[in-house]
């Protein structure tokens, strides 16, 4: 259906929520990553990271692997909201086709009186 107020079918916003999600994740995934190669590299007493300037655990792309984990989930939990979205409008364009038929059924049987 056609949100009146911005032009915008629910399936048009489910996929861009669904863009969204997928940029969190990718987002949030490449924070796991750089998170554990910075506490790798001051276990290993190294200081050096991949510009190859000194860098420290604190200026990791994330503050820990668990906020990443966090946004990784937040981002699961998006796609699936939008997914039953697009389910919903799904079911909802079935039903009124499914009212269309009906009512086209009951018409054709008719006789029809035109007043002129």
């Amino acid at each position: 259906m056609i949100n009146p107020t911005t032009g915008q079918g629910a399936s048009s916003v489910a996929l861009q929520g669904l863009n969204r999600a997928q940029s969190q994740f990718t987002n949030a995934a490449t924070d796991v990553v750089n998170s554990f190669g910075a506490a790798a590299n001051k276990l290993n007493g190294s200081k050096i990271g991949q510009s190859g300037v000194a860098t420290d655990v604190a200026n990791a792309a994330a503050d820990s692997p668990e906020s990443a984990m966090v946004g990784m989930i937040q981002a699961e939990t998006a796609v699936k909201a939008n997914l039953k979205t697009l389910e919903a409008e799904s079911e909802m364009q079935r039903e009124v086709m499914e009212i269309v038929g009906k009512r086209a059924e009951n018409h054709r049987g008719r006789k029809v009186d035109i007043k002129a």
